[in-house]
């Protein structure tokens, strides 16, 4: 929701702030209906953010939300407003249908003025877990979070699509499963501490790792 959004704005804003985190590294991602929360949020926001990284997103591409996720802009401005993406998802997902990613996959690759810059990766897991049950492949976040080119590419990138040195360190947006919408985490230099994300449930574990101010929302 809206007021979801603002919450995770004002989270990210006290983490940059306590933390020193750099706010032209500023990564959006989330799991299921997280993952839908970065679709949304990165087309209402797209200048804000370094990349988006939606793992296995409950999401229907719209044409407005795929343009809002790269403007047909000139130079500087349009690097601003086009993050880089790398999407993931899981073939064998029983609870959100792979085919919606890679429709968003194809539609984002399309577009003729998106630069070179600003790429959009996609990890389609033949088989992620768990491999039976009612939520059979909708793990995708296990192997994501996990991967640690993930974290060397985000650490190579600022907002804009520029490539740059991993310091000052940045923040990490997390909308966990559509819920509170999460946290904002901050990495330590050096430490893909973000792998973390996919070892907590719900909200409550990240949030500990905020300023109190954070706390009040």
């Amino acid at each position: 929701t809206p007021a979801n959004l603002v919450r995770l704005e004002a989270l990210v804003e006290a983490a940059a702030r306590d933390f020193g985190g750099d706010r032209s590294r500023v990564f959006l991602t989330g799991q299921s209906y997280g993952g839908k929360g970065v679709w949304d949020y990165g087309a209402q926001r797209p200048s804000a953010f370094a990349a988006l990284v939606p793992v296995c997103p409950a999401a229907q591409p719209s044409p407005d939300l795929v343009a809002a996720l790269c403007c047909d802009s000139d130079g500087d401005a349009q690097r601003r407003c086009c993050p880089p993406i790398w999407a993931f998802h899981g073939a064998n997902d029983v609870r959100a249908d792979v085919r919606l990613t890679d429709m968003w996959v194809e539609a984002l690759r399309a577009q003729s003025h998106r630069p070179t810059a600003s790429p959009v990766r996609y990890s389609r897991y033949p088989e992620a877990p768990p491999t039976s049950g009612e939520w059979e492949g909708h793990g995708a976040d296990q192997l994501a979070y996990a991967d640690e080119e993930l974290y060397e590419w985000l650490l190579g990138l600022s907002a804009g699509g520029e490539e740059t040195q991993p310091e000052p360190a940045p923040v990490l947006a997390t909308i966990v499963l559509g819920a509170l919408l999460a946290a904002a985490l901050f990495l330590a230099r050096g430490a893909f501490a973000a792998r973390r994300v996919s070892r907590r449930d719900s909200t409550g574990g990240l949030l500990t790792d905020l300023p109190a101010d954070a706390l009040s929302l």
